[in-house]
């Protein structure tokens, strides 16, 4: 069930006229998570085998979660997470044990085990440091699960989910307000259903036009591929936003104009925002604090090193292949390259004037056609995303 069917559509609609007349929390949560637990058995009718993998695996995080709540292990944590990351390439990319959870829609499910692989490493690290008190079955099965950010995120933090979820329909949306989430819905069904496959036509028609340059044709594609990211992915993003609003999630963003970013790694506070601050949270900043005692002299460099290992770790999130870690490479170059100027300008201009000047349109507009490179070079290899 894709979210661009009569299917999906017709899914929703049911589920929210059924949730919108239900007279308690406790039956809009029973009916919102049949909704969640329908959804998920139409990506895995003829798998029930992945299915019951993927509960396992869940159950056994859950009860480790659990243990961590009150024995504050750091070895029950990193070995956790360490199985988790090792076992679920293999879940997604076996032919053998693991061949149920990767046929299918294979692209979508990759991506959709991909969040929930992020969200249990969130859900242990935070029990571990005491920020998770309660955690009900109910509510981690339906948080990982959620029929709204199953398939590409955005991210939503556990501690967000639970306050709504315990609220769950108990605030009152108004017909103006109703009006705004569904506009939302239609704009971002517009950006993906209808923008985004006309941007990705376009390098066939000048093709089919009679500009048979195969130079020509690849640049269209090369400069066309952010462009039909941006619209497919923002419009998933604004779709997903806009329904779980109706049912009163109010799911962070995740994309905030990009194109007015002022440097390469303001782009990435804009761009895929939830898996940003994700990457921050837990691989970026963590391990600065572990290594800045040693580099304290040197902490341009220690940043420098850590955006090499924060994309390379995020390319092997999207998948494991040659072309994810030349795009990773490519991220990585140029958030280095962003850091070496926000220093070379300091030290030159001294940190307020190298601010005023980095936020001028003689530094703005030069650095929005390297970012938009950059960007593109990135995805270069990757023809699936064009």
């Amino acid at each position: 069930m894709s979210l661009d069917s009569l299917h999906f559509l017709v899914f929703v609609a049911l589920t929210l006229l059924a949730f919108t007349y239900s007279p308690t929390i406790f039956i809009r949560k029973l009916i919102f998570s049949l909704a969640t637990g329908y959804f998920f058995c139409s990506y895995f009718l003829n798998d029930l085998l992945g299915a019951a993998i993927l509960f396992i695996v869940l159950l056994t995080v859950y009860a480790v979660i659990i243990r961590l709540s009150t024995v504050k292990n750091v070895w029950l944590l990193g070995t956790t997470v360490t199985i988790l990351v090792l076992l679920f390439p293999a879940i997604l990319y076996s032919n053998q044990i693991f061949i149920a959870l990767s046929v299918g829609k294979k692209a979508v499910t990759i991506l959709g085990y991909a969040y929930i692989l992020l969200k249990l490493i969130h859900m242990l690290t935070d029990s571990y440091q005491g920020v998770l008190i309660k955690l009900p079955l109910w509510d981690f099965i339906v948080y990982n699960l959620n029929f709204l950010t199953l398939i590409a995120g955005p991210i939503q933090r556990f501690s967000d989910f639970q306050i709504e979820w315990n609220t769950l329909g108990n605030g009152h949306i108004s017909l103006q307000d109703s009006y705004t989430h569904l506009n939302r819905v239609a704009n971002g069904y517009v950006q993906m259903v209808l923008l985004s496959p006309l941007v990705r036509l376009i390098p066939n028609w000048l093709s089919e036009f009679g500009l048979q340059s195969d130079t020509f044709v690849e640049l269209s594609a090369f400069y066309l591929r952010p462009v039909y990211l941006y619209l497919n992915f923002a419009g998933y993003t604004s779709v997903v936003i806009g329904i779980g609003l109706l049912f009163g999630f109010k799911l962070p963003e995740n994309f905030n104009k990009p194109w007015l970013a002022t440097d390469f790694l303001d782009v990435w506070q804009r761009w895929h925002i939830t898996l940003t601050h994700w990457m921050r949270d837990y691989v970026f900043t963590p391990l600065y604090k572990l290594l800045l005692i040693r580099f304290i002299k040197r902490q341009t460099l220690l940043a420098i090193m850590l955006y090499f290992v924060t994309f390379f770790i995020q390319g092997l999130w999207h998948r494991v292949t040659p072309e994810f870690m030349v795009y990773a490479l490519v991220l990585a170059l140029g958030a280095a390259l962003t850091k070496i100027v926000q220093v070379v300008l300091a030290n030159r201009l001294g940190k307020k004037d190298a601010k005023v000047f980095m936020k001028s349109q003689q530094f703005k507009i030069p650095y929005f056609v390297l970012n938009y490179h950059i960007f593109a070079s990135s995805t270069f290899l990757i023809k699936e995303f064009l």
